[in-house]
């Protein structure tokens, strides 16, 4: 490991906030270009990774190396990125439903209305 990344590595253990900021730069547009790679949405995938890096910010752990971090937050993004998918599909069914639901209590409201 070079000095200057060891050096990054102890600051962002110590809570260093330049430490963070660097992270911060060396990461985010291609974390932002991974999680579009699976939402096919970029204001929702600078949302995704956005999100990751407040939760990184607030709950760092302890790393000893850049690729640790490097893998760590692709895996938070790979994540969160699959929970927004599978949350998107579950409204999607929830409309989908309710479309249903919504056009049989209309129909039968019709008929009520056509045999009265």
């Amino acid at each position: 490991m070079e000095k200057d990344e060891r050096d990054i590595i102890d600051r962002l253990n110590a809570r260093d906030k330049r430490a963070f900021e660097y992270i911060f730069v060396q990461f985010y547009q291609s974390l932002c270009y991974f999680a579009d790679k699976y939402v096919n949405d970029k204001e929702a995938a600078q949302d995704i990774v956005q999100e990751i890096f407040i939760w990184f910010y607030e709950k760092r752990n302890t790393f000893d190396s850049l690729l640790a971090v490097k893998s760590y937050l692709y895996g938070c993004v790979y994540n969160k990125a699959i929970n927004y998918l599978k949350m998107n599909r579950n409204q999607a069914l929830i409309r989908e439903k309710m479309k249903e639901f919504l056009s049989e209590e209309d129909e039968s409201y019709e008929e009520y209305q056509v045999e009265a």
